[in-house]
């Protein structure tokens, strides 16, 4: 029996305890905050409203809200509201620049994104500069200042969609 040969680990606990499970531990487990960065949030949460994630996580499954949700009360706010008016106002932007593109070469306005454009852009930048409305922890409301700036941001957003059309067809 003497010295394992090569290629074969020793027999018997080894000297330094490497390759073996925590005392208490059944085989195949770690300990808490193995594996993980401390203070982060359980693999597959995402970290919702403060950064850090602070005021709490989605379940897995939980889709964030949208401009709808958070517009008609359904919602207290975006997750990420800056990363959201980002979003909001790429899409502005694409929308606005391929109607006039198309516009230009073929004659031919697409009303449909000539006017949303506009609509979820202003939005979008609100979100952006204000970083409000973000949600909260359950039962904690946004500010109104957040909620009504978002409002007129939509309102003024879709006059200028409807203002668009003025600009194609006037």
């Amino acid at each position: 029996m003497g010295q394992p040969t090569m290629g074969q680990p020793p027999m018997g606990p080894s000297p330094i305890g490497i390759g073996q499970p925590p005392t208490g531990m059944p085989m195949g487990q770690q300990p808490m905050g193995m594996g993980q960065p401390m203070g982060m949030p359980p693999m597959g949460q995402q970290p919702v409203g403060m950064p850090g994630g602070q005021s709490g996580v989605l379940p897995p499954g939980v889709e964030p809200p949208g401009l709808k949700e958070v517009l008609l009360g359904q919602a207290s706010g975006f997750p990420d509201p800056r990363k959201d008016g980002l979003t909001y106002l790429g899409i502005c932007i694409v929308a606005v620049v391929a109607v006039f593109g198309i516009a230009v070469v073929s004659n031919r306005v697409f009303i449909y994104p000539a006017v949303l454009g506009p609509f979820i852009g202003v939005p979008g930048l609100f979100l952006l500069l204000t970083g409000e409305p973000r949600l909260r922890p359950a039962g904690e409301p946004s500010p109104l200042w957040a909620k009504a700036g978002l409002w007129v941001a939509t309102i003024v957003g879709g006059l200028l969609g409807l203002a668009t059309l003025a600009f194609y067809f006037g």
